[in-house]
Order: structure tokens, then sequence, then C-alpha cells
């Protein structure tokens, strides 16, 4: 859905104003896409906490819509240990809720427990303990900004708290790459971290003229411009566990430093000034766009999958998150995600 920004549209507006000179400088900007249920909203401002009308999206939702297919069947409360091909079926090798070890059979089966779960899994299948496994991640940044002017009754209860807006960047002075930022308006969450900055000056800031004007930007870097993670299948007393690792890469913050420079040249088209000092930059894998573990290609060697996502010697397995990605954009990967896993379920049906 197209959110509605529960504000007077002034930035929205100004940016709209300035959208030819935005351009010019490789700026794109837009109403963020929600995977919200718009229309039964009442605006409680929770969606932070969970909605409480279900309004969100969940997989429980599609779970729920395949039951009533005859050729369905959901299995819940089993722990996939490992998987192998046996002539022409899949063996998927569980503990179901007790525990017990127990063997489920298809004709093929479609990986997707997420990157980490669906990584080690393979590895365990393949046997491949000690194997460094490089993970692609998009880094991920928090830098608030203030508005030129604030909106009055910011704080009132008619409002969602979700991404009101995106900003992208394509500028090569920057990055080869997109850098994506998502704006976050007024929710309950800002005020205990600004409390907590200001210790005891808190009692003469003017903690609701500041929080008026202010925009959280959660920003993505691509992967190309990120720090990668390595990791590894390690056996322990007590089974196996992923381990990760992370080098350091320094250009990361002159990148950053590039970002924020630009969009405080362009305070006069957006009406945004950064907040330099309280740029937070996360660790890997904080954002959450991760992936590239088992990434596709048309002729792959070692870790890498084929175009339906299959590893190396498997024939029937099929990998369909992001761990098949051959790279992570700064933008959104859920729709990318989900798009590639219909390619490969559609292709295979076929």
């Amino acid at each position: 859905m197209l959110s509605k920004n529960p504000f007077p549209p002034s930035m929205l507006q100004n940016l709209q104003t300035h959208e030819q000179q935005l351009r010019s400088q490789g700026v794109t900007f837009g109403r963020s896409r929600l995977a919200i249920n718009a229309g039964p909203c009442v605006r409680c401002g929770l969606c932070m906490y969970g909605c409480p009308y279900g309004l969100l999206y969940s997989t429980t939702q599609t779970v729920d819509a395949l039951l009533a297919n005859p050729n369905f069947r959901y299995a819940p409360a089993f722990a996939v240990q490992h998987l192998e091909e046996v002539g022409n079926e899949v063996r998927v090798h569980t503990l179901n809720a007790q525990g017990i070890p127990e063997i489920l059979s298809a004709e093929r089966a479609f990986m997707a427990a997420g990157v980490l779960a669906s990584t080690a899994i393979m590895l365990r299948s393949l046997g491949l303990y000690g194997e460094p496994v490089t993970f692609a991640d998009s880094q991920y940044f928090l830098l608030p900004m203030l508005r030129l002017r604030g909106v009055p009754g910011f704080e009132r209860g008619d409002l969602h708290t979700l991404a009101q807006l995106f900003i992208e960047l394509t500028d090569g002075t920057l990055t080869p790459n997109t850098v994506h930022l998502q704006a976050y308006t007024y929710n309950d969450l800002f005020e205990a971290p600004i409390a907590q900055k200001l210790g005891a000056l808190q009692r003469i800031f003017p903690s609701k003229a500041f929080i008026s004007r202010l925009f959280l930007f959660q920003g993505y870097l691509h992967s190309d411009d990120s720090r990668p993670m390595q990791g590894h299948l390690e056996r322990t007393a007590t089974g196996d566990a992923l381990r990760l690792t992370s080098a350091a890469r320094p250009d990361i913050q002159a990148i950053l430093k590039k970002v924020i420079r630009k969009l405080g040249r362009m305070r006069g088209l957006t009406g945004l000034v950064p907040l330099t000092p309280l740029l937070q930059p996360g660790d890997p894998g904080r954002g959450f766009h991760t992936g590239g573990s088992f990434p596709m290609s048309a002729n792959p060697s070692g870790l890498e999958t084929d175009l339906l996502g299959r590893p190396q010697g498997l024939k029937r397995t099929h990998i369909v998150d992001s761990s098949v990605l051959p790279s992570i954009a700064a933008t959104t990967i859920t729709f990318t995600v989900m798009a590639n896993a219909h390619r490969i379920g559609t292709a295979v049906g076929q």
C-alpha cells in the first residue's frame, strides 16, 4: 500500500516542489510502500510494537490462505537438521516437537529458512564443516535529521509509525551504487533515547519543539560498499554452530560522510538538516538485509548455486531465500527475494 503521511505534507510537498532539481542531483523519493492492510487501520500508533489488529503482513496470513488448498499440508514444529537426495526424492531429516528424529520425503525441497538457518542446514547437508562462507550484507545506519519547521500536535494518537517516505541517492561521486534512506516520523520510542542523551539537561531542553522537527532516517548501502561477514559451520560438544566474523572497512565511514555532506548541501531543497554527530552506523547484520552465502551463477562453482538455487551436486534441492542473491542492494530486499523465489518455483513447476 502507499502510506499516508499523518502530518501536514510540507516535507513531501517541499520535495515535490524541487523534484526537477533533486532529480538532476541523483535524488528520487516517494511515499513508502508498506505491506499492510490499510482499509481497517485506526492509526493507533502501535505499529512498532506489533499491530494489535493484525494488519501488518505476516507469512501466517499466507499459510492460512494456503490451508484452503487440498494439495497443501502444513507441518509445524519440525526442526530441519539436514537434507539428502536419494534417487528421485529429497529426504528432510528433522526433529519433531518431542525431539525425536523424523524423516519427511518429497520430490523436491525448497529451502527458505532465512539466510543463517538456510546456510547452516546446507553446509550440514553437504558435510562442509569448517568451509569458509562469505555473506553479503547491506551496511545499516541511523541518521536523525531536523526539519526546518516543526509540526504542531505531532504526538497526537491518529498516526501510523512505520516508514513515511523514502529517498534514494544515485550519485557516482558518493559511490557507484544506490544509497537508500527511509524516513520515520514521531513515535514514542524516540523519547527515551533523547532523554537518556540529555540527562539532567532534559529539564531545560525544549524537547517537544525538537521532537516536532525530528525525522529518523534509516539508511542502507549496497553490499559492495559494506562489510561482508565470514562464517563457518563448527562442530561442538552439543552439535554444531555457525560462527560469524566480519572484517573492517574504513571506506564505509568515508562514504557515509559524503552522503551526509550531500544531504547537508540539499537542505534548501529538502527542508532537512542532518544531525551529523548523531550518526549511528550499525554492526554487520544489524539491518537484516543479508544474503549471498550460496550466490546464483550461470556457471556455478564452489558454494555457488545454479539459476534455480541448486548447490553443486544437488538436483532437487532449491534455496529460494536471500542466500542465493549474488549481491544485496541498498533498497529493501523483500520483494526481490519473493520475486526470485516465485521465478524459481514457476520454472521448476514448468
